[in-house]
């Protein structure tokens, strides 16, 4: 089932127009996720930064398919990927289900 999944992702990752152009596409979708995401954090969005990293999973799970599509790569490359993905869903649930605290006056 894996490599089925696998296979259908790695004929979407082909680069459209040249490999310059996909490398400032995906830097430039990297560099604005992390820029929403820090404008949230900065505004104190608790709920905008949770639904921001839940639907931020999709980044670090698409590169995780296109590393493990290469034949030259295995799950040691794709770790960071895996990391990622763990890290913004639990990060995403628990800002979406725990209350802020109240400021005592």
């Amino acid at each position: 089932m894996l490599k089925i999944v696998l296979n259908l992702f790695s004929h979407l990752q082909k680069p459209i127009f040249n490999v310059r152009f996909t490398i400032i596409l995906f830097h430039g979708r990297d560099i604005f996720s992390g820029l929403i995401i820090c404008g949230f954090m900065l505004l104190n969005e608790r709920r905008a930064l949770g639904i921001t990293l839940l639907f931020g999973t999709m980044i670090p799970l698409n590169d995780m398919v296109t590393v493990l599509s290469k034949n030259y790569n295995g799950v040691l490359q794709a770790l960071p990927h895996v990391i990622a993905i763990i890290v913004c869903f639990v990060f995403g649930i628990v800002l979406l289900i725990t209350k802020p605290k109240l400021k005592a006056s």
